[in-house]
């Protein structure tokens, strides 16, 4: 195996050691984040963030398909998208799952 394989390989079994690891045990959430309830949603709120344009990002936020999240709330980790940084969660005892950041829970 040569050097550029092995490294490839190493990466991808630390990526999904880490991806294991985020879904493996309940989560709670951070205050201030964005969620949404698709993954292009998220990445428009984001955007408009990232943009400054509070304006659009209001108006997304009155739809009720993004939201800022609370604190302390206890939740399920359904899907781990490493490469963008982002996670889909679920609170505990619930069936809706929304996009955020991985930074968004601990």
């Amino acid at each position: 195996m040569n050097r550029s394989s092995f490294t490839i390989l190493l990466s991808l079994v630390l990526l999904f050691g880490i991806s294991t690891e985020i879904i493996a045990a309940p989560k709670t959430t951070v205050k201030g984040y964005l969620a949404a309830t698709s993954l292009e949603l998220f990445e428009k709120a984001a955007l408009y963030r990232a943009q400054d344009d509070e304006e659009a990002l209001k108006k997304l936020l009155a739809t009720g398909l993004v939201f800022i999240l609370k604190a302390g709330l206890k939740v399920e980790v359904v899907e781990v998208k490493s490469s963008l940084g982002l996670v889909k969660i679920r609170p505990r005892g619930e069936t809706i799952e929304v996009w955020t950041n991985i930074e968004a829970i601990e």
